[in-house]
């Protein structure tokens, strides 16, 4: 998996016009938005695929942590799906599995503090090939969702690193819409 970590380009007043509060179980509010993006708005079945490009983005300002590893791991204590709706309205999640979960590392490196303005994403490769979901032609909406199982973050006085809590709780990001057309071999036949 390809995570990336960035800076907004934005002006502090468009910061604050854009962000969102999303409240937590315990009722605090964070301005955290996720964005998602696709590299491409439709794509044929068996031929190049879409990358979608999904951000965190941190509009507040304090530290916000998430997940370091963003993989669709349903019991991760972390993670980011791509939910699917085709024009029948049924839904389904991209690449999304569960398994007994085991996180490597001691637990403050399960987390990446993102800074004030600043945002942290990855890349996921949309191949209809490989997605039952996907591999009728026809028009479909896109959702990404961040769920955050929270806790608290352990110190590391070696590191310098003091105690903190993850934010618990999920966030869901714009929709975008992409058509999957049939191959240009069937269209040949």
């Amino acid at each position: 998996m390809l995570c990336f970590v960035g800076s907004l380009l934005q002006s502090s007043t468009e910061n604050n016009a854009k962000s969102m509060g999303v409240p937590s179980a315990s009722s605090d509010v964070v301005h955290v938005e996720l964005n998602l993006e696709a590299s491409a708005d439709h794509m044929r079945l068996g031929e190049k695929p879409i990358t979608l490009r999904v951000e965190l983005r941190n509009q507040g300002p304090e530290v916000f942590y998430a997940s370091r590893n963003l993989d669709s791991i349903l019991n991760s204590p972390g993670y980011v799906v791509i939910e699917v709706t085709n024009a029948a309205k049924q839904t389904t999640l991209l690449y999304s599995l569960e398994s007994s979960f085991r996180q490597r590392g001691a637990e403050h490196e399960w987390w990446f503090g993102i800074l004030p303005q600043h945002y942290y994403g990855t890349f996921i490769v949309l191949d209809s090939s490989m997605q039952d979901s996907l591999r009728t032609p026809g028009a479909y909406e896109l959702i990404a969702k961040y769920v955050s199982q929270g806790g608290t973050i352990p110190a590391a006085p070696d590191l310098g690193i003091a105690s903190h809590t993850a934010w618990k709780g999920e966030i869901k990001s714009n929709s975008i819409r992409i058509a999957v057309l049939p191959s240009q071999r069937s269209r040949q036949k």
